[in-house]
């Protein structure tokens, strides 16, 4: 049976489902663990018709993120690749059912935007989040002045700042496709082993997190809970360069690795680039207001943690906004973001072209989206803060969802992407 006649298949599932709820409650939480099911059987028959075993991104995505040693043979075996699944949770089954960094072909449904039912939603599950949405034009928010790191979503404005910077020939578009260029401060601050890979991989491998490079958090955490034991001053890096000292100094064991650091030197990259072209001394950070943050007036919009922000009280609070993410903003002014990259990809002719060549990392399908997440010791399943960026392109819809708690905003992503 083809992928599409299965989505048929699954599709007329929802609808049933929907229908034998009728009155029995409109909440979406009645449906939680029947629509569960449903999209565990739809994105097992998704992955085990594409051949799993062949997919390298979804390999990497179990060992690396997942910790699961004997995944190679695992997902050999249709039975025990089943169990596999059934044992994910809600926000790993619809990053698979949306194909993130899985490269699968993915049939886009538009979200269930009945603000009743989201807000009914968000009272039953006794979520603790922020959302504001542009449904065509219409806004509907809640707590939306709130403001919180955007973590990973920090990599949207990185990517599209590299876009920006490509259109208007600050970087030349074949600097892409050859190994990633940074100031000597910087290549002498990482280890021999990453420098060796960054020259046998191109800029937008690094982009794509698909040179192997791994991460500068772990080292970061633990140097802020060595100074807290022993009562010393906190590591307080501003600027991106200042982050490089935490890089890990090895590499991940297949070059698709979901990458930090990566990210990190592409923003590296891109103050190299300006400079150069400019002959200019611009930080990132000013690069990156001058064409996003200002152009788009986030007031909001922080490096550090601002004293009215909401934050949780842990380790993380201390993480400064780099390229890789963790930047403060508002619920409402994330969605301004959305918005002006909506306006950008269906007005520009050029920019819409190189989004779809070269923006990847947040890019598929007609779609621009970003999770963000974070956890005192980076263990994803004990996540303390998450965010969602959704941004339908075709259709004039910009989410975005912040919150402090759990996977909260995973689940109310989750909910209005299956509750029809």
């Amino acid at each position: 049976m083809s992928y599409h006649n299965k989505y048929l298949k699954y599709k007329s599932k929802y609808l049933k489902l929907k229908n034998n709820q009728k009155g029995k409650g409109k909440s979406w939480i009645k449906q939680q663990a029947e629509i569960k099911s449903l999209l565990k059987e739809k994105v097992f028959s998704l992955l085990w018709e594409k051949n799993p075993e062949k997919n390298t991104d979804l390999l990497s995505w179990l060992t690396q993120h997942k910790k699961i040693k004997n995944a190679q043979e695992i997902i050999k075996n249709k039975l025990q690749f089943k169990q596999l699944i059934e044992s994910l949770k809600e926000q790993d089954l619809m990053m698979l059912d949306r194909s993130e960094h899985f490269n699968l072909v993915q049939m886009n449904t538009l979200p269930n935007l009945n603000i009743k039912e989201i807000n009914q939603y968000i009272n039953d599950a006794n979520l603790e989040l922020s959302y504001s949405i542009n449904n065509q034009g219409n806004i509907s928010e809640y707590h939306e002045n709130d403001i919180r790191a955007m973590y990973s979503i920090g990599k949207v404005f990185t990517g599209m700042l590299v876009i920006l910077l490509v259109d208007d020939g600050t970087i030349n578009e074949k600097s892409l496709h050859k190994p990633i260029q940074l100031d000597k401060n910087v290549l002498n601050k990482l280890s021999s082993q990453v420098k060796a890979r960054l020259n046998e991989t191109t800029f937008l491998d690094v982009m794509t997190h698909s040179s192997g490079l791994k991460d500068d958090l772990p080292k970061y955490f633990a140097a802020i809970e060595k100074a807290i034991v022993n009562k010393t001053s906190i590591p307080n890096p501003i600027e991106p360069e200042d982050f490089v000292v935490y890089a890990d100094e090895d590499l991940a064991n297949h070059k698709h690795s979901y990458s930090n650091l990566g990210i990190l030197l592409v923003g590296l990259s891109i103050k190299y680039h300006y400079n150069k072209k400019h002959n200019s001394t611009l930080t990132y950070n000013e690069i990156l207001n001058k064409y996003i943050v200002d152009k788009i007036g986030l007031k909001t919009f922080s490096i550090t943690r601002p004293n009215n922000a909401k934050y949780n009280e842990d380790i993380t609070k201390y993480k400064n906004g780099a390229p890789d993410g963790g930047y403060y903003i508002s619920c409402n002014e994330l969605r301004m973001f959305g918005e002006w990259v909506n306006k950008l990809y269906n007005e520009n002719k050029n920019i819409n072209e190189l989004v779809k060549k070269y923006g990847t990392e947040f890019y598929r399908d007609n779609m621009v989206e970003h999770g963000g997440s974070i956890s005192p010791n980076l263990d994803k399943e004990k996540l303390t803060s998450t965010s969602q960026l959704s941004i339908y392109l075709n259709d004039n819809i910009v989410i975005s969802i912040m919150s402090n708690h759990k996977d909260d905003s995973w689940n109310l992503s989750f909910a209005m992407i299956l509750y029809k």
